[in-house]
Formats: structure tokens, C-alpha cells, sequence
């Protein structure tokens, strides 16, 4: 979670124990981004997303970062400028083994509300070669998602009108749909 301040974010651990993960947040005064621990508590994944108009690489600054809970291991899975786009880089779930991470580029900011956990399209990064894949294009819209446990499907609502569950399998890519009542 994150102070008050939106300065330091912090790990609870079941043993009620309170953590501050100063790596998160290494470079600003305020963390402006998500973070999301790994399902075995040891590494936390981050996004964050820096607006400064005028720089000629891009308007937005949007980073995607993997580092062990104590700060070491650090490793940037992304680094990128982005023109006339408002993005924050969400991680949304981790592989079981640990060694891919899957992330969504969420519209952010006015208009980019998030209402649910979700976005418009989602990625796969590979922590050990580095490489980068889409898993799903963009919907056009804030997606609900999640991935299996067990890494195998991705179930997602590629819209509201109608209402449809989709679930893809990861391995193969093949889809299918089932209309949701209302």
C-alpha cells in the first residue's frame, strides 16, 4: 500500500510485519503508478508514468520495473516515451514460475478513470531474455481481465454491449466467447 503522502509504498506481510519498499519509488518525491507483489511475496513489479510536456522524445515517460522486495535484482522490463498519449504501464499478473510478467498501457489521468482491474490490451514480458509480446491487441475499451492461476487462460470482457466472457488460451491463442446476461 502507500503512505498518505503517495511517497513510500509498503509490504504487509502475514505475519503483520511492515515493510517500506524504497526501490518503488526511487525517483520522485510522489509514486505515481501501480505495483504488484509476486504471488510468493519475494519480488514486486511497478509501472509508473511521468508527464513532461515538450521533451522531444515523447510527452509521457512510462517505465515498467521487477525488483526482489529488498530493492536488489532490479531490472527495467520497459522504458519508453510516448507522444500525445497519457499511459500508465499496469502490471496485472505474474507467471506461476515468476519468470514473465504481464502488463496492460491503461489510458491514465482525466478521462483514463479505472473502474475495474483491467485495460485495453496486455503484454508479455519475458524477465530472463527481455522480450516483449503482445498477448492481446487493443479492445478499444477498458477491459476487465485476469489471468488463471495457473498461467494457462486469459479471461477478459472485451466490452458492454453485449456483455461477453472471453477466454483465451495462452498457449495457442485460440479464443472463445460466451454471451453474459445482464
Amino acid at each position: 500500500y502507500l503512505d498518505d503522502a503517495n511517497q513510500v509504498v509498503h509490504r504487509v506481510g502475514f505475519d503483520g510485519q511492515v515493510t517500506d519498499l524504497p526501490a518503488v519509488n526511487s525517483g520522485g518525491p510522489t509514486f505515481e503508478g501501480a505495483f504488484l507483489p509476486s504471488s510468493d511475496g519475494a519480488r514486486m513489479a511497478w509501472g509508473t508514468s511521468v508527464f513532461a510536456p515538450g521533451n522531444a522524445a515523447g510527452d509521457t515517460h512510462i517505465q515498467v520495473k521487477v525488483a526482489n522486495v529488498d530493492g536488489s535484482g532490479e531490472q527495467t522490463v520497459l522504458d519508453e516515451w510516448v507522444k500525445d498519449e497519457s499511459i500508465l504501464p499496469t502490471p496485472m499478473a505474474w507467471s506461476p514460475d515468476g519468470q514473465s510478467l504481464y502488463f496492460s498501457r491503461v489510458p491514465y489521468g482525466i478521462g483514463g478513470y479505472i473502474l475495474f482491474w483491467g485495460g485495453p490490451n496486455l503484454y508479455r514480458a519475458d524477465l530472463t531474455t527481455g522480450l516483449i509480446a503482445e498477448v492481446l491487441p487493443d479492445q478499444g475499451c477498458l477491459c476487465a481481465m485476469a489471468i488463471s492461476p495457473d498461467g494457462s487462460t486469459l479471461a477478459y470482457l472485451p466490452g458492454y454491449d453485449p456483455i461477453k466472457l472471453v477466454l483465451r488460451d495462452l498457449s495457442t491463442g485460440v479464443e472463445r466467447a460466451t454471451d453474459v446476461d445482464a
